[in-house]
């Protein structure tokens, strides 16, 4: 009632308006709120003040009044606030300064407190502080006290509480501190320790126990305990302690320590074996190793976290989920443990139902989230998340955090590449309509990438090319490897090999970061071995990858000194036709397999793939089959593949069938053998002598056993097959014939100097469909190569090859040399010719040893086999003042005598300075001709096997250089070995070289 009539008085003093002279609505409300404090109508006053408040909330004289009626009706803790907000005004206010300085109960209280604790009369002292804290709950006289009464009494709670509020008053507070390092605590721990190192554990177990009665967040404490059951092998309470002491403090070094090292010291050489193992990658042995130390103490984390490792390695997500959920157990923060559950819950789930898949989300949901509320920065954690959103088909999502990822980690590989396969996945899991909508919805340079990708994939090759330049010229901080990349396969599609191996070379020249690698590693891993993608990963340096895949390339390049990488230009042809044909991004997992968990084991880089069926990887690994066989009308649709035995394979047979009653579509997966059905059988009838049997036999144990014998060696086929990779021509390409032989020669230094005579037959470059010009262009050439497979010389070119020319065609053959200097030791060797013009082509790639012709030991070069050898500096095959017509067929008529090169080093000198040796000359026969056209010829059977020469020789050099011809018209027709052979007679040492010879009486 009286505030209505209040603040109606105001409202019409309002509307009818003061004077100037008129006291304000403020002034009247506290002059009321005093009168009626004054007659001791509190609650009306109490109104008055707080409506003054509205007016001024800083009002000091309102909010002492309020003080003032909160002491009178001894309501203590509004008392304090209000006389604490007027101090927070005015400092130096007499009226609140009064009330906590020199309020008479305070004062008495603590006198009487005072008094009582130096008695020793601890709960009456207690009791007039804690009528001191009525009057003022921040006295720092009285809450020190307390804090002494607690901790002598040993009230640890308490004692906490009271320290804590201290502290809150004055943080430097010296008996606060003094007393928070608890001298109590400190003695029983130190005494717990001294009875730990006595073996007196179960004293030492009580006392650790009274310490944490006095502070249960005692880490010294805790740990005391966790090493206490660690020394007794009691795994179970030593792991629940040190639980407790890492949820203080995660990275406690001691606690972090002890976890990861058992007890146990016999499991310590069994750890370390296991490691060893680990490091080397023999996961078979270090498993074992881990088991064995986890039986000798079930609680060694460090097998805990190796058999998580091996795990998911071997992507067993089962045990990834049993190992590394141990180790949270006893780590709850374990980064590398969040990160794999999160990794196996999502792939676990990909391919579960639908109930389980839903709660194998949520688990791997679960871990991510936990990682990245620790530490968002751990690998490529956000890209995993986002792996987790795409299965869960939220694109949006998944591409979000692939840009998170980025923005974090901008030098991560990962995050580019992470991103970059987000965006592909979406775009080919987009129908038309859904891509176009969300290509209106975004911009920038993926959405224009994306777009230049599908025109390029849809067959709009001119608008994607046009797409590209755009992305280059207006986004300049876009990937541009990535770019080149997307050309290559641009300009397979065309035809365009030029283009296509200019812009390979391009993407390896230009990458220069690890990102830039990382592009191209997504590219060619299909073709990786396990071997290589060992020491692939074991690269650090972006340079040294780089270098890593020219030795990848040149390995695989049939002719890796020619222009064109061969091998790399066939890789993205298999690649398009796989993006047609074999596309398959869906969850693939050994469950739906057909037995394959069973029956198959693939090599670690199988599991890299993440874009193809089984079809695909084989497709692109070993290009298109020689016949491929499929049977209708069967449950489930089936293909064979057959490819023929080569020089350089064996035949391989791959079956592969998909269960599209599934509703996955174009799934197709690897078996090792098809049903012994009768109609599948007849299909393949000539692949394989075993499968014709199984079809044949009535007897069921016969045909199991055949059965049981084409799966073991399936399964070696496709496990090798998948470690291996074949280069095959175009359809439309002929083999063009390439002798040749290499010769080697005392280089200058150290070096040797290698020589590579060629010969191609002037009448395979002759197209019989043209008019005849007379001329003919050829590109041929050869490289040397480090062990691995690093370029150590090489040389390519393109000839005009003339019939007429006399200095390089020789009894119809093209003639070149190669010159080469390298250091004695072990080399690839490449040699190739090929005429684009009649799609003809020869390669050969072969190891060769280079020798050592440095001064020591008797030796001789190698030979050089010639039509014709006479002095002469003339003609481009010319050698030390001989010229020559090299022989690189190394076959001779019999009418024409055998011409050789060589040169002798290291002779000895006798006391004179002279030099004397024995030359012998063998020609032995090898293998006979199989014609019986040689008993036609004149002699007929009565030709002889061999020829020996021999001659004695002096001179005053160590080297001396040697030709000679040999008459072979004696010798039947066949296969020879000339053999050169030096019989130094001063040093009394020999030294023999040796080349093959073809004689043909033709």
């Amino acid at each position: 009632m009286h505030k209505t009539i209040l603040t109606l008085f105001l409202l019409a003093s309002f509307q009818t308006g003061f004077s100037q002279d008129a006291p304000s609505p403020y002034t009247i409300l506290i002059h009321r709120a005093d009168s009626l404090r004054s007659v001791k109508n509190w609650k009306m006053a109490e109104r008055a003040y707080q409506q003054a408040l509205v007016f001024d909330a800083n009002s000091v004289k309102a909010i002492n009044g309020l003080g003032e009626l909160a002491q009178r009706r001894h309501d203590w803790q509004k008392t304090q606030v209000w006389f604490r907000k007027t101090l927070t005004l005015d400092p130096e206010n007499r009226i609140a300064k009064t009330y906590f300085e020199n309020n008479p109960d305070i004062i008495s209280n603590l006198k009487r407190g005072d008094k009582s604790f130096k008695s020793g009369d601890l709960k009456s002292a207690e009791r007039a502080y804690e009528k001191v804290l009525h009057y003022n709950s921040q006295s720092l006289p009285a809450l020190r006290r307390l804090t002494e009464i607690a901790y002598q009494d040993e009230k640890w709670q308490k004692f906490k509480g009271r320290v804590q509020q201290v502290l809150e008053i004055n943080a430097g507070d010296d008996l606060a501190l003094r007393l928070l390092r608890n001298p109590k605590l400190e003695r029983r721990l130190n005494q717990a320790d001294s009875l730990v190192e006595a073996r007196d554990l179960k004293e030492a177990k009580k006392l650790y126990e009274q310490a944490l009665m006095m502070d249960h967040q005692s880490l010294r404490a805790l740990n005391g305990l966790g090493k206490l059951y660690h020394r007794m092998l009691d795994w179970g309470k030593s792991k629940r302690w040190f639980k407790r002491a890492l949820n203080i403090d995660p990275m406690n070094e001691e606690t972090n320590y002890y976890i990861n090292n058992g007890p146990n010291p016999n499991t310590i050489p069994i750890l370390n074996e296991a490691r060893s193992y680990h490091k080397q990658g023999q996961l078979d042995n270090a498993e074992k190793e881990y088991r064995r130390a986890i039986k000798i103490y079930p609680g060694t984390v460090q097998a805990f976290r190796g058999l998580g490792q091996i795990a998911f390695e071997h992507r067993d997500w089962d045990e990834v989920k049993n190992w590394y959920n141990k180790l949270l157990e006893v780590q709850p923060l374990e980064h590398e443990a969040m990160y794999a559950l999160g990794v196996a819950y999502r792939e676990d789930g990909k391919t579960n139902s639908l109930i389980f898949k839903k709660k194998l989300f949520a688990n791997s949901r679960k871990r991510f989230d936990q990682l990245i509320a620790a530490d968002s920065t751990y690998e490529d954690v956000l890209f995993q998340r986002g792996l987790l959103e795409r299965w869960q088909g939220n694109w949006d999502g998944a591409l979000a955090y692939g840009h998170r990822q980025l923005v974090l980690k901008p030098a991560l590989a990962t995050a580019h590449t992470g991103l970059w396969k987000l965006h592909r996945l979406m775009m080919m899991n987009s129908t038309e309509i859904e891509f176009t909508t969300w290509r209106q919805t975004h911009s920038g340079p993926w959405a224009d990438y994306l777009l230049a990708e599908q025109l390029r994939r849809t067959g709009k090759i001119a608008r994607a090319d046009s797409l590209y330049d755009s992305i280059i010229n207006y986004y300049p901080g876009f990937n541009s490897t990535l770019i080149y990349l997307a050309r290559i396969r641009l300009n397979i599609q065309k035809g365009d090999e030029e283009e296509a191996n200019r812009y390979f070379r391009l993407a390896l020249k230009q990458s220069r970061s690890k990102t830039d690698v990382a592009f191209l590693f997504e590219d060619w891993k299909y073709l990786f071995k396990d071997t290589e993608y060992d020491f692939y990963q074991k690269l650090r340096r972006a340079q040294d990858q780089k270098a890593f895949f020219l030795g990848f390339w040149t390995a695989r390049n049939p002719t890796p000194a020619a222009s064109k990488n061969a091998r790399a230009i066939e890789h993205y042809r298999r690649l398009v036709h796989a993006e047609q044909g074999y596309w398959f991004d869906g969850a693939r997992s050994d469950a739906n397999r057909a037995n394959k968990a069973i029956e198959l084991k693939f090599p670690t880089t199988y599991w890299l793939n993440d874009e193809f069926n089984d079809k695909g990887l084989i497709y692109i690994r070993h290009g298109e089959p020689d016949e491929i066989a499929r049977t209708a009308d069967t449950d489930v649709s089936n293909e064979s593949w057959l490819y023929y035995r080569r020089q350089d394979r064996d035949k391989l047979i791959f079956h592969f069938v998909v269960d599209e009653n599934l509703g996955v579509k174009n799934d197709w997966q690897l078996v090792p053998i098809l049903p012994d059905k009768l109609s599948l059988l007849q299909d393949r009838t000539g692949w394989d002598p075993k499968m014709d049997r199984i079809a044949l036999t009535r007897n069921r144990q016969e045909s199991l056993n055949l059965q049981y014998q084409v799966i073991e060696e399936s399964r070696q086929v496709i496990l090798a097959s998948m470690q291996s990779d074949f280069h095959t021509w175009d359809e439309q390409y002929s083999d063009l014939s390439l002798p040749y032989f290499i010769s080697s020669f005392r280089g200058v230094g150290r070096r040797t100097a290698v020589e590579v005579y060629l010969g191609i037959p002037i009448s395979e470059l002759e197209d019989p469909t043209a008019v005849k010009t007379g001329k003919f262009e050829i590109e041929h050439g050869a490289g040397m190569y480090d062990v691995y497979w690093r370029p150590v010389a090489s040389a390519n070119e393109t000839a005009n090859v003339e019939p007429d020319d006399s200095s390089h065609v020789n009894r119809g053959f093209y003639l070149h040399r190669y010159e080469f200097k390298a250091e004695p030791g072990n080399y690839h060797f490449s040699l190739h010719a090929r005429d684009d013009r009649l799609h003809k082509v020869a390669a050969w790639n072969f190891d060769l040893e280079v020798p050592d012709y440095a001064p020591g030991p008797l030796s001789v070069s190698d030979l050089i086999l010639a039509n014709e050898v006479r002095p002469g500096k003339a003609g481009p095959f010319a050698k030390k003042n001989l010229a020559l017509v090299p022989n690189p067929s190394k076959t001779f008529g019999l009418s024409d005598p055998v011409f050789l090169y060589y040169e002798i080093y290291n002779l000895s000198r006798n006391d004179e300075g002279e030099t004397s040796f024995d030359i012998e000359i063998n020609i032995r026969q090898l293998r006979k001709k199989r014609s019986g056209l040689a008993k036609l010829l004149p002699g007929g059977s009565k030709r002889k096997k061999s020829v020996a020469l021999k001659e004695n020789r002096m001179g005053t050099s160590e080297t001396s250089i040697e030709y000679a011809g040999v008459n072979v018209s004696n010798l039947e027709e066949g296969e020879y070995e000339l053999t050169v052979t030096i019989s130094d007679r001063i040093s009394k040492r020999s030294s023999r070289s040796a080349i093959g010879v073809v004689l043909d009486g033709q």
